[in-house]
């Protein structure tokens, strides 16, 4: 009885397990998509960006002006802005697979 009982302990757990991976991809897919629909960074202010995707995850100063990156489980991006709040260039970007 307690072998069936950690059987079905083990596959619970393992289901549990599962749907929150596949919610942290819905996340990931969610957070890449908004980013998509801002379509061309160039000549945006991170104020509008920040109005189409959301908070960022954090915010650190860089020597020429800021860095913001967002982050959920799956899916990573930092960009940087200049002094003036204008989109400079994409740091990082990376997509787990399971993507």
């Amino acid at each position: 009885m307690q072998f069936v009982m950690g059987i079905l302990g083990l596959l619970i757990l393992m289901a549990v397990a599962g749907s929150a991976g596949r919610g942290g991809m819905r996340e990931a897919r969610e957070l890449a998509a908004r980013f998509a629909s801002v379509g061309n960074l160039v000549g945006k202010t991170s104020d509008e960006i920040v109005k189409v995707v959301g908070q960022p995850t954090s915010v650190s100063p860089t020597a020429s002006g800021k860095l913001l990156q967002w982050q959920c489980t799956g899916y990573h991006v930092g960009i940087v802005f200049g002094r003036n709040g204008i989109f400079d260039h994409v740091a990082c970007e990376h997509k787990t697979r399971a993507f």
